[in-house]
C-alpha cells in the first residue's frame, strides 16, 4: 500500500520512469491479483506508460486491469485513451462506449466519443454525442465548436452559425468561436456577414495571421479585392504562412489583370 501510495505522489508530480517503476513493484507483489489496490496500479501503470508514449505497454496495462475491474472508470477510459494514442481509432471507439456505460453522463468521456467518432467519420453518431454533452452541460465550449464544425462539413450552416452564435451568448466569445463563424458564414455564402465577423477578430486579435487569411480569401470572394489587398499589404509576421500570404496575393492581382504584380 505505500509504495502505491507512493507511487501516485510521483504521477501527480509527472516523474513517469519512477512512477511506473513503483506500480510495476506494486504489481510483481501481488501474484495472484487478489489485492484491492492491484487494478489501479495496473491503470497507473498505463498511464505512466502513456506519457512515456509507450502506447503498446499502455494498452497492456490499461487491459490488465479492466479485466481485473471492468467497473474502473480510470482503466477504461485509459484504455480508450491509448488505443486512440496509438492510432487504433475504432478499436477506441469501442473502448470509450464500454466507459460511457459505467459513467453515462461524464462530460469529458462523451466528448472524446464524439471526437474520435468525428475523426473515423462517424458523423450522425459524433452529433449524437455531442448533443449528449450539450444537454449535461449546454454551455461547454469545446462541445459547441466541434459540433459547429462538424455541423458545417455537413452542410447544415444555419444550424452551425446558431450554436456559434450561442458560444457569444454564454460569454464564450473568444478567438476560435468567432474565427470558426466567420469560416461557416463564408462557406454559406454569407459574404458581407463573413466578413463583418472577421473584421471583428482582427481588430481583437491583430496578430492571428489565419484570420487574415481568412479574411483576404472572403474578400476576394465578395470580389471586394483592394480591401483584400489592403488586408494582406499591411501585415509583415507571417510565419508559416508566408507563401500562403503571397500565393493569395498573386490570386487577387491576377484577378485583376495585374500580371506584373
Amino acid at each position: 500500500t505505500d509504495i502505491f501510495i507512493h507511487g501516485v505522489d510521483q504521477l501527480r508530480r509527472k516523474l513517469w520512469v519512477e512512477a511506473a517503476e513503483s506500480m510495476r513493484s506494486v504489481i510483481e507483489s501481488d501474484l495472484r491479483r487478489t489485492e484491492p489496490h492491484t487494478p489501479r496500479a495496473f491503470a497507473c501503470l498505463g498511464y505512466a506508460y502513456l506519457k512515456l508514449s509507450q502506447d503498446k505497454e499502455s494498452i497492456a496495462a490499461y487491459r490488465e486491469s479492466v479485466q481485473l475491474h471492468p467497473q474502473l472508470l480510470g482503466a477504461c477510459s485509459g484504455l480508450a485513451a491509448a488505443l486512440m494514442s496509438a492510432g487504433h481509432d475504432e478499436e477506441a471507439v469501442q473502448a470509450f462506449r464500454a466507459a460511457c456505460k459505467v459513467d453515462p453522463d461524464r462530460v469529458q468521456l462523451r466528448f472524446n466519443l464524439g471526437n474520435i467518432l468525428a475523426r473515423t467519420g462517424h458523423r450522425p453518431e459524433a452529433e449524437q454525442e455531442y448533443r449528449h454533452v450539450l444537454r449535461l452541460e449546454p454551455t461547454h465550449g469545446p462541445t459547441l465548436n466541434n459540433l459547429s464544425a462538424l455541423l458545417a462539413q455537413r452542410r447544415r450552416f444555419d444550424e452551425a452559425i446558431e450554436l456559434l452564435i450561442s458560444i457569444g451568448n454564454s460569454d464564450q466569445l473568444t478567438w476560435r468561436p468567432r474565427f470558426n463563424l466567420g469560416l461557416v458564414l463564408a462557406k454559406a455564402h454569407r459574404w458581407d456577414e463573413a466578413i463583418a465577423c472577421l473584421q471583428g477578430v482582427m481588430r481583437d486579435f491583430p496578430a492571428c495571421a489565419r484570420t487574415r487569411i481568412l479574411a483576404a480569401r472572403t474578400m476576394r470572394c465578395n470580389r471586394q479585392h483592394l480591401d483584400a489587398i489592403e488586408v494582406l499589404d499591411e501585415f509583415l509576421d507571417w510565419g508559416d504562412l508566408k507563401a500562403t500570404a503571397q500565393e493569395l496575393l498573386g490570386l487577387i492581382h491576377d484577378d485583376l489583370g495585374n500580371p506584373v504584380q
